[in-house]
């Protein structure tokens, strides 16, 4: 399967959204996301050609769809720039107001004054940070 563009990403991400949103919801909320992160309009064409930074914001956009109580992000902030990566910890930030967000990454510094647990995986051990 070949997802194309914004329609189709919002549509394949609405089908598993924990609030079960209907369709025009579930758009509304994703465009709502894109842009303020800065994807806006951008988001039209084949996956495949967006970059690195723009697939990230687009994924982060589409974790947020339905409101979920639990967000497990794998490296967060990477390939984003310095606005981008501000606009989407802002939104996972107020996300975190009624969600557990777990966020894995090798820049802990840029997110640790917002944690509230800080755990290192060293060794096959993990230990408080």
């Amino acid at each position: 399967m070949f997802i194309r563009g914004r329609g189709e990403n919002v549509a394949f991400a609405a089908r598993f959204a924990a609030a079960r949103a209907r369709s025009g919801e579930a758009a509304a909320q994703f465009c709502a996301v894109a842009d303020a992160i800065g994807l806006g309009g951008e988001v039209s064409g084949r996956i495949a050609t967006y970059s690195g930074g723009m697939r990230r914001r687009l994924i982060t956009a589409l974790a947020l769809l339905g409101a979920p109580k639990l967000l497990a992000l794998d490296e967060l902030l990477s390939e984003l720039d310095a606005d981008s990566a501000a606009a989407v910890t802002g939104l996972i930030l107020a996300a975190a107001q009624t969600a557990t967000v777990v966020v894995t990454t090798h820049a802990a510094q840029a997110l640790a004054l917002h944690a509230a647990m800080i755990l290192r995986i060293a060794n096959g051990s993990v230990t408080p940070a």
